[in-house]
């Protein structure tokens, strides 16, 4: 049977299966677009654009996850 992850667990297993520390935080999809544009200056990259972004929120799966715990406004985080 195929298994299917969210996307927080699949960022888990990529960070410990690579050995990278990894921190997630669930925010606002502006302050995520804001938080990006920063890392992606700082390290001369792009790390989402906005079209992604909303890309996301227009996913029927992203809604499914999002209504659940992991609400994107609420804002965790932790090395996983």
């Amino acid at each position: 049977m195929l298994e299917i992850n969210t996307f927080d667990e699949l960022v888990c297993l990529i960070a410990l299966k690579t050995g990278i520390g990894a921190k997630m935080i669930h925010a606002k999809p502006q302050l995520a677009l804001f938080l990006a544009r920063l890392i992606g200056y700082r390290i001369n990259d792009a790390v989402i654009t906005k079209d992604e972004i909303n890309g996301l929120y227009e996913s029927p799966h992203f809604r499914r996850l999002t209504h659940g715990t992991h609400a994107p406004n609420r804002v965790v985080g932790g090395k996983h």
